[in-house]
């Protein structure tokens, strides 16, 4: 017994590390992604892409760019660490291909709302408005997955509508014409991640993290490039034309380089994300992630003292809406007692 009792004790100490490393790689996946919305408010305020014909191009071709550069990162990563064989032999198993079918939500319909629901509001909204994406992936898996909504979630669900009603109650200052269209898009990208998750669900635990982040990304660049660019092309958008003078001109203006920033942060978003899951428990990951609706306002302030393209927003409502949401969405993922408790889990 003495024997057995040090193993678990060994075991319980090495569970209590994983978990905490964890919390680390959690929190650099809120980071940056809070890190994204601002980079990305950048890139679109500048050459080519604030000059692109068309009032949703610019905002598509960063959406697609951001996955498909995103998808090439996450590829040079699987190819250092050995996994490149995996991914073509993934493809072509059922798991797979429900990872690619999750990706047209999340990485097509999710990233269209949230960039269009951006330039027509500014980052700090985008991402408080889409960190509600756990309550639809909850209110989801209760309708398809059978799973019972407890007092705890609809309480959840009821904070984080409140703070979102609060977050719009008040456009911010300047010329947004769209700033209500933009708050629904912005909700179209809850939509997209919420689905999402429960498409993914019957897949993604079969499929290495890094893998399924790889599928999934370049999966949602080529139906950016191949499906949705030839319609916004129909419209007087010029998607393809752009994407030339990103790859030209955008060296010279800085795009370019923002737009890799972007891609390069999306990667890291995603690998820190599911390699949170895999050590610290699906729901404290979660919980670290949707943080990136507050790391808006720092990584905000600190572009805004360098660049003049940063559209830096804080007052009251906006705040205050944002921390009903993530306490909601908190509400909604686990008990917050669990969250804290990093033993046992």
């Amino acid at each position: 017994m003495p024997v057995l009792t040090k193993a678990e004790d060994l075991r319980a100490s090495v569970d209590l590390r994983h978990a905490r490393r964890g919390l680390g790689t959690g929190s650099i996946a809120g980071a940056s992604y809070g890190l994204v919305g601002v980079v990305g408010g950048i890139a679109l305020a500048t050459d080519p892409l604030v000059s692109a014909q068309g009032i949703v191009t610019a905002a598509l071709v960063l959406a697609a760019l951001q996955m498909g550069l995103g998808g090439i990162w996450v590829t040079l990563w699987n190819v250092v660490t050995g996994r490149d064989r995996e991914i073509l032999r993934a493809v072509r198993t059922k798991p797979g291909v429900v990872v690619m079918v999750a990706s047209l939500f999340g990485g097509v319909l999710a990233m269209v709302g949230f960039w269009v629901g951006l330039s027509m509001t500014t980052p700090a909204y985008a991402l408080a408005i889409s960190a509600m994406f756990p309550i639809v992936g909850a209110i989801l898996a209760a309708v398809f997955l059978r799973e019972r909504i407890v007092r705890r979630v609809w309480l959840g669900v009821l904070l984080a509508v409140a703070g979102a009603v609060v977050v719009g109650w008040t456009p911010p200052e300047g010329d947004y014409p769209h700033f209500y269209l933009g708050l629904i898009l912005c909700g179209l990208a809850t939509l997209g991640w919420g689905i999402e998750g429960v498409v993914a669900t019957f897949g993604m635990d079969m499929v290495d993290p890094a893998i399924a982040v790889n599928i999934r990304e370049l999966t949602a660049g080529l139906v950016f490039l191949l499906g949705v660019f030839p319609f916004v092309a129909l419209t007087g958008g010029n998607p393809y034309e752009t994407i030339g003078h990103i790859f030209t001109a955008g060296f010279r203006t800085g795009a370019f380089w923002l737009v890799l920033l972007c891609a390069f942060l999306q990667a890291t978003t995603d690998l820190t994300w599911y390699r949170a899951m895999n050590t610290t428990g699906v729901a404290r990951a979660m919980a670290l992630n949707v943080t990136y609706a507050f790391w808006g306002f720092p990584f905000g302030f600190l572009l805004s003292k360098v660049s003049d393209a940063v559209v830096f927003v804080f007052n009251g409502y906006l705040v205050g809406g944002a921390v009903l949401i993530v306490l909601g969405v908190v509400l909604v993922i686990d008990n917050p007692r669990e969250l804290v408790k990093l033993r046992n889990r």
